[in-house]
């Protein structure tokens, strides 16, 4: 039983147990290593799909949009604060009545200069007109 090529019962036997153990160690690997090769290759094939393609830059968006988007409001108040208006690109100039209405220790002064018009501090209307004291 040296795997010489004789003809023996014996060395037949032996033949067709190699023969019998090579196909189980084959079926094995089969079973093992195909499945985990297609999955690979699946995985290889999907990472290049519309989908993933879809999810990789939205979550990239997301990440973008999380660093920046608090700067960006902070920059477009700030301009906004200076004069110009970041949604149509206008700047105002700011009068001298506007900046002192914005002081917040005169709110009691122009209350009382518009206060035939108002019935309390709050009362106040986007586009109403008042009056600014000196």
């Amino acid at each position: 039983m040296c795997g010489g090529g004789g003809d023996k019962p014996d060395e037949m036997e032996s033949r067709l147990a190699l023969s019998q153990q090579a196909a189980t160690m084959l079926k094995r690997y089969g079973n093992t290593f195909v499945a985990l090769e297609n999955q690979f290759m699946d995985t290889v094939q999907n990472q290049f799909s519309d989908a993933s393609y879809d999810s990789s830059i939205a979550a990239g968006m997301n990440q973008a949009a999380a660093q920046y988007e608090p700067a960006i409001q902070d920059m477009q108040a700030a301009a906004f604060n200076r004069g110009f208006d970041p949604t149509s690109g206008a700047f105002q100039s700011e009068s001298e009545a506007l900046r002192g209405a914005k002081d917040p220790e005169r709110w009691e002064q122009i209350y009382q200069a518009n206060r035939n018009s108002l019935q309390s501090p709050s009362d106040i209307r986007v586009g109403q007109t008042l009056v600014i004291p000196q």
